[in-house]
């Protein structure tokens, strides 16, 4: 992106559509956007590696593996949904969560490629819940103050919708 952007202010400079002052503007207001985004990214990855790292997130699977066994692929799409909810983010949630998705799925000896494509069907479906969502469809929508109603409206739709993605999963790699 970096390449081209700069090949596009070459190509505006060239044609004088931008002068020097207005590349500089430009590369700060850059800056100042993209910081807030790079530092919460970096913060979910390194998080989720000093999870993995300290053994965290092997202590976590073990323990709902051994406790939920391979019924745990029905709840897989859930533990998406959960983490866009937190971050607000179908990506963080990956980074937050795939590690731990993988682990579960290698003690019960389950294929991976599906859990982690539910985990990411459950942070797909998790950011109808996520806070910030919510807030930019009630200010669209100029209903500002109906948080509540509108969570508590699509929270058991989403809920649901995760459980069945769940359910289709654990028949076609368990009981299929």
């Amino acid at each position: 992106m970096i390449v081209a952007s700069l090949i596009g202010f070459i190509y505006y400079r060239k044609n004088k559509w931008v002068d020097t002052r207005g590349g500089a503007d430009i590369w700060k207001r850059s800056w100042q956007k993209t910081i807030p985004s790079a530092i919460a990214v970096i913060g979910f990855v390194v998080m989720s590696r000093i999870m993995g790292g300290t053994g965290q997130t092997q202590v976590l699977a073990e323990g709902i593996a051994n406790n939920l066994g391979q019924v745990y692929v029905v709840f897989a799409p859930l533990v998406g949904l959960l983490g866009s909810f937190m971050t607000s983010s179908n990506m963080a949630s990956n980074i937050l969560f795939a590690d731990f998705q993988l682990t579960t799925a290698q003690i019960l000896s389950v294929e991976s490629a599906p859990i982690l494509g539910a985990q990411t069907a459950g942070g797909s479906i998790g950011n109808t819940l996520s806070p910030g969502n919510i807030i930019l469809g009630t200010t669209t929508a100029g209903i500002i103050g109906k948080e509540g109603i509108i969570l508590k409206i699509i929270l058991p739709i989403a809920v649901a919708a995760a459980i069945i993605i769940g359910a289709i999963l654990f028949f076609s790699i368990i009981i299929f």
